[in-house]
């Protein structure tokens, strides 16, 4: 598997585990959103704002995966935005799985290594 492959897999299993834990520690809220309906059932309730933007971001995850299997090379400045957002998480809430995306986006800098593109 070349390296860049294992980054897409790596965000994958990673938005995986992450919505894993969301739907887990989330299934009573869930439930609730479920049971009203689900339209315009997360409006200003912070335990449903946290299940939604918890689960939103691992499916988010999930998609940067499938888009870089997708992609012939890696733009330089995905890897860089994805450390820089990652950094910025970690210092806001450092007891976080953010901790999780940070190597992988430093293993992403680091196969770019004097290129502009990173090859799958």
């Amino acid at each position: 598997m070349q390296g860049t492959k294992l980054s897409a897999y790596l965000l994958i299993a990673t938005g995986v585990l992450h919505n894993a834990i969301g739907f887990i520690i989330s299934a009573p809220v869930l439930g609730d959103i479920a049971s009203e309906g689900f339209f315009n059932t997360v409006v200003m309730q912070h335990d449903r704002n946290a299940a939604f933007w918890f689960l939103f971001s691992g499916f988010a995850l999930i998609l940067m995966g499938l888009l870089l299997l997708e992609l012939r090379r890696i733009p330089r400045t995905f890897a860089w935005a994805l450390l820089t957002l990652n950094i910025i998480g970690v210092v806001i809430m450092p007891v976080s799985g953010l901790w999780l995306v940070l190597p992988q986006a430093v293993y992403m800098l680091r196969q770019n290594v004097g290129k502009r593109l990173v090859s799958i």
